[in-house]
């Protein structure tokens, strides 16, 4: 994010930019172990989770070495509230402003692909965020995804 802003700053006024959506930020972790990906304890592990939805996508790998996961329908007010996030503070905070309104800095969607080996790859899809938060931003996508690996930790 620190490129893409450097960029716009170098090409365009950033005053001129109404939206922004970042797809595919690719996040890669291991669980440490080999797991078994052809059951369905991984998907409903992580859909007894309510902060999330999850939907098994269809698998394209004949070798049924990856287990291929749509994460949606993020619950945004639940994990501000679980990582004490309670704001996610504007440059000038407005105390009037309601939690619905305030920006959205997680997540909206992520695919993920889960290996045999225990690989884990997240390809994470972002709403319009504002690019000069690139701290905040950090420290919302790695709390979320540091919950879906504890529920991936504790399903495998």
């Amino acid at each position: 994010m620190k490129d893409t802003l450097e960029m716009i700053q170098q090409c365009v006024l950033p005053e001129t930019i109404y939206t922004n959506t970042v797809h595919m930020l690719v996040i890669n972790t291991r669980l440490g172990r080999p797991i078994q990906v052809d059951s369905l304890q991984i998907k409903n592990d992580l859909d007894r989770d309510t902060r999330w939805k999850v939907r098994l996508l269809n698998n394209a790998d004949e070798t049924g070495s990856n287990c291929d996961l749509l994460l949606s329908q993020i619950d945004v007010n639940a994990l501000r509230e679980q990582a004490n996030f309670s704001r996610d503070e504007p440059d000038e905070p407005d105390e009037t402003d309601a939690p619905n309104l305030l920006p959205n800095l997680f997540p909206t969607k992520i695919k993920m692909l889960i290996t045999k080996l225990g690989n884990v790859n997240m390809f994470l899809s972002m709403p319009s965020v504002p690019l000069k938060d690139y701290a905040k931003i950090e420290d919302h996508v790695m709390f979320l995804t540091r919950e879906i690996v504890r529920v991936l930790m504790m399903a495998t």
